[in-house]
């Protein structure tokens, strides 16, 4: 009853990406510029978040997983499930990646996926990662579908991912060459200020 007062107090309209999870087994971790925690869903998930790769490391012992004729592999992780429970329920899903569920869009269009999460402490949203590898997780079981960043708004209801532009945007010091740096405004669709930022340099 505890847990379920605290999850049904928390306002969408807040701002807190505290209440996320932060994986503290990756003790060589380092996120550089980037003080947000890494969630547990960012393990394996085909991006490298850690500089070192770390988080990516020894990703294909989780897919050696061999599954019997009446068990459903799911695309995550590779874990094993009963066939009967493929397909059984939108809203009973069974596998990490939710794979063995068709996906469930809430509002056409709309790039989040589980967006009630900051209200839900259930296997939907807790034990929950993103089937796509392009997507960016919220920390909390809602994702996004498509890794926007930065974002042009904010798509997280708990705003991770405001706060993840903000953080790229404060400070260019993790970009030590300029001709990087101008890639990078040039990729944020900067070109006007882009010029006027070349003359001001000489």
């Amino acid at each position: 009853d505890i847990v379920r007062s605290n999850f049904a107090n928390r306002s969408p309209t807040m701002i807190n990406i505290t209440t996320g999870t932060c994986y503290s087994l990756l003790p060589n971790c380092d996120r550089g510029p980037w003080p947000l925690c890494l969630d547990w869903r960012e393990i394996c998930d085909q991006k490298i978040d850690c500089l070192n790769g770390e988080d990516e490391m020894w990703c294909q012992v989780l897919e050696i997983t061999k599954c019997a004729e009446d068990e459903y592999q799911c695309h995550y992780g590779g874990q094993c499930i009963p066939l009967e429970f493929l397909r059984d329920s939108r809203v009973s899903v069974d596998c990490l990646d939710a794979s063995d569920e068709p996906e469930f869009y809430v509002v056409p269009l709309f790039p989040s996926f589980n967006w009630n999460c900051i209200n839900i402490p259930t296997f939907q949203c807790e034990e929950r990662t993103a089937r796509y590898g392009r997507s960016f997780p919220c920390g909390d079981g809602e994702y996004i579908l498509r890794n926007i960043m930065p974002a042009p708004r904010t798509y997280c209801q708990n705003q991770r991912d405001k706060e993840f532009t903000r953080i790229l945007l404060t400070s260019f010091d993790f970009m030590p060459d300029d001709d990087c740096r101008h890639a990078f405004f040039c990729s944020l669709h900067a070109n006007r200020s882009f010029g006027k930022l070349k003359k001001t340099r000489g």
